[in-house]
């Protein structure tokens, strides 16, 4: 316990400390770290098992409210009779800290087969995730720089 304590207290603050919570959930979760993701480095990690579909958001509560709704649609539109639960972390009113995120996700209640569990689990991985397919610009964005039109070739 102590070097857990110890280990919570060095992951605490960082971005993605909330991914390696859920690398370590146990048996029966499938996790997916960064499914959404903005600019300031506020991220979203998902974990799939028998509760259902669990977002975990790190970063500011008010800008992370709005990635965890347009996931939350997304998540609907693939898997539909799969309950979708959300956990802010942080500390504060509403938020889960990032010791008790695995217990929290533990006291869910199962609602899911294990069948279903892995059909949710295939239709989300055949949906493809947002990191794979969105192009990352290299270094910082230009400010006053107009984008290139395309679409004009000899």
């Amino acid at each position: 316990r102590r070097a857990e304590r110890a280990a919570f207290g060095q992951m605490e603050g960082q971005p993605g400390a909330a991914a390696a919570v859920l690398q370590n959930v146990g048996r029966g979760w499938t996790t997916t770290p960064a499914v959404a993701m903005n600019r300031n480095q506020d991220v979203v990690h998902r974990a799939v098992g028998r509760a259902g579909i669990v977002l975990v958001a790190e970063g500011n509560p008010n800008r992370v409210k709005a990635l965890l709704a347009a996931e939350k649609k997304r998540m609907n539109r693939v898997v539909v009779d799969v309950p979708v639960h959300d956990i802010i972390v942080g500390d504060g009113e509403g938020r889960v800290p990032l010791k008790k995120v695995r217990t929290t996700m533990l006291k869910l209640p199962r609602v899911l087969t294990g069948p279903q569990v892995t059909a949710a689990n295939d239709r989300l991985r055949a949906m493809g995730d947002l990191m794979s397919n969105m192009p990352l610009p290299k270094g910082p964005m230009p400010k006053g720089m107009r984008m290139p039109r395309g679409g004009k070739m000899r």
